[in-house]
C-alpha cells in the first residue's frame, strides 16, 4: 500500500507539472501563408516563419509569433528550401506538428505545402 501511495503521489506531481507546462500551451498545428521570414544563427531559432491567414496571425500562441527550424534539425536544408519556395509562391503551409519548448518557442517538425 505504501508503494502505491508513493507512485500515486509521483503521478499526481507529474500530471500537475505537465498540465502547467508551457510546452503544452502552444499550438500543435497551424495553417496559412508565410508573410515573413527571418534568418539568424544556426542554433538561435535559425530559420523563422510568420504565418497568417486572411490577415490573422496563426502563430500568436508562440513566443514572438513565429515557428522555427534550427540548422541541427532533421532535413533542415530541404525544409528551408521548401518553405522559401512556398513563401515566394504564396502557397499555403500547414504545420501539422509543432513542438513548443518550455519558453513558448514553436519548433517546426512536419509540414505540408499546398495551393
Amino acid at each position: 500500500m505504501r508503494k502505491f501511495r508513493g507512485l500515486s503521489a509521483l503521478f499526481g506531481v507529474a500530471l500537475t507539472f505537465m498540465a502547467g507546462s508551457p510546452a503544452l500551451a502552444g499550438p500543435t498545428s497551424a495553417s496559412g501563408v508565410i508573410r515573413s521570414t527571418w534568418l539568424s544563427g544556426g542554433s538561435n531559432y535559425a530559420f523563422r516563419i510568420y504565418l497568417s491567414q486572411a490577415g490573422v496571425d496563426q502563430l500568436n500562441q508562440c513566443t514572438a509569433g513565429f515557428a522555427y527550424l534550427n540548422t541541427s534539425d532533421d532535413n533542415y536544408q530541404a525544409k528551408v528550401a521548401s518553405l522559401m519556395t512556398a513563401y515566394s509562391m504564396k502557397k499555403t503551409v500547414t504545420l501539422s506538428l509543432i513542438f513548443t519548448d518550455p519558453n513558448g518557442f514553436c519548433r517546426i517538425t512536419d509540414f505540408q505545402v499546398s495551393d
